[in-house]
């Protein structure tokens, strides 16, 4: 794309729609904004496209007319800009008008765009919700009062009302030419689907629009998994005793690490994985080479992961004492354990919300404990949970086999979304990025 040839953004977005999958689709997109300006001026097919009939053809010019051109300015396209401008603010689809107002906010800084992101709370999709709260979070400090986002249309637009109230009152103060926007959620969820009948599962990954972005079938089950970029997928794979590298676009495994019983896997700063395993932790580096490990005989690990700090914790199914111990960050041994409640899953998947705190799942709920005195500080009773996650809004991602369900709950124990797998299908884990 780099000789621009003539006709090749006409192409391109009229073949958009047909596109198999979205990691072809955002392909596309790339492709149509490396070529939305040529000799300085914006390129005609796309000027077009904000009148096409097809909303996902004028999401991909708004994209394309905001984010080409020099880089450095924040409005990169002079002559498209007023009528990419006015093509957003007309827009009729919800989906397609909050990816016109995201760019044009997060690019041109123009802060009247997010009163208008605001005000489509009540009509777009949750993952477009997440988003949007991660950015509001990040400028506001906090929810305002009733600003939390609940499941209800009508929660929903109170949640609107909510936020349009702490703009009218705090608006005039943000500069958001200066405000340095860090995104800690894309909308995605990663969600492991069992097939029980034939011992198999996959991989699936739902966009912002609740889509499916990709998949990965034919896996033996996977009981974990880690993305790391769009074509670099890590998935443990625990009755094979192996974790592979994949790419969504079904090539075959790059790298293969080979041990007994794998149950999770978790990035480490430094680049690598730490891998637990039913009787040992391991930590592997970016080449996948092992440099540290422990070992535990009773074959009695369901889960592990590393603290913000260093320390590894790792709990057991043990039915009495301690089932919950802590290895300094070299994988040795401290004096410090924890008792927590039954842990009955032979697999899963626990979290750190800081250095002291962390999610565990029990056999009749999802409960958070303060390292530092060992006592429960909250708790969601559900039956048999297999994967928890502290979400960035302060709710918990929980996956819960037995009744197929991936649920997202507030601090109340309200459920805010829920998923269900399909096609005979159960859902083992989730995870959201």
């Amino acid at each position: 794309m780099k000789l621009k040839p003539e006709g090749a953004s006409a192409a391109l977005i009229g073949f958009l729609p047909l596109a198999d999958d979205e990691t072809i689709a955002d392909s596309i997109r790339d492709a149509l904004t490396g070529l939305a300006v040529k000799d300085g001026k914006a390129d005609p097919s796309l000027i077009r496209a904000l009148s096409d009939n097809s909303a996902m053809r004028r999401s991909a010019a708004y994209m394309a007319l905001t984010l080409g051109g020099p880089p450095g300015e924040r409005i990169r396209i002079k002559d498209a800009y007023p009528k990419v401008r006015e093509a957003i603010l007309k827009e009729n689809d919800p989906e397609a008008k909050f990816i016109g107002l995201w760019v044009l906010l997060l690019t041109t800084r123009e802060k009247e765009f997010l009163p208008e992101l605001i005000s489509l709370i009540p009509q777009i999709g949750r993952g477009r919700i997440w988003q949007l709260e991660d950015l509001l979070l990040q400028v506001a400090g906090s929810h305002p009062k009733d600003g939390r986002f609940l499941k209800s249309q009508e929660s929903l637009t109170k949640t609107r009302d909510a936020w349009f109230g702490w703009w009218k009152e705090k608006g005039d103060k943000v500069d958001f030419v200066k405000f340095e926007f860090n995104p800690r959620v894309l909308g995605v969820t990663d969600v492991i689907e069992i097939d029980n009948r034939y011992g198999q599962g996959r991989i699936v990954s739902l966009g912002p629009d609740m889509k499916e972005k990709w998949h990965i079938n034919g896996l033996n089950p996977p009981t974990d998994l880690l993305v790391l970029s769009n074509d670099r997928v890590i998935i443990v794979e625990s009755n094979m005793s192996r974790i592979i590298e994949r790419s969504p676009n079904g090539n075959a495994q790059i790298n293969r690490f080979i041990q007994q019983q794998p149950l999770n896997i978790q990035k480490t700063p430094e680049g690598g994985m730490l891998v637990t395993c039913r009787n040992r932790i391991i930590e592997l580096d970016k080449d996948w080479k092992e440099i540290l490990s422990y070992t535990r005989q009773p074959f009695d690990i369901v889960a592990g992961l590393r603290l913000p700090k260093g320390d590894v914790l790792f709990v057991t199914n043990a039915f009495q004492g301690a089932n919950c111990i802590r290895l300094d960050n070299k994988l040795k041994e401290t004096a410090k354990t924890y008792t927590f409640g039954r842990i009955q899953s032979p697999n899963q998947i626990m979290d750190a919300i800081d250095d002291d705190k962390i999610l565990v799942c029990e056999f009749d709920r999802v409960a958070e404990y303060d390292l530092k005195t060992g006592k429960q500080t909250w708790k969601h009773e559900c039956n048999n949970p297999c994967s928890c996650q502290r979400l960035i809004n302060g709710n918990t991602l929980i996956t819960l086999v037995n009744t197929n369900q991936v649920i997202e709950v507030d601090l109340s124990g309200e459920i805010v979304w829920d998923y269900q797998a399909k096609e005979g299908l159960r859902v083992n884990r989730a995870r959201r990025r």
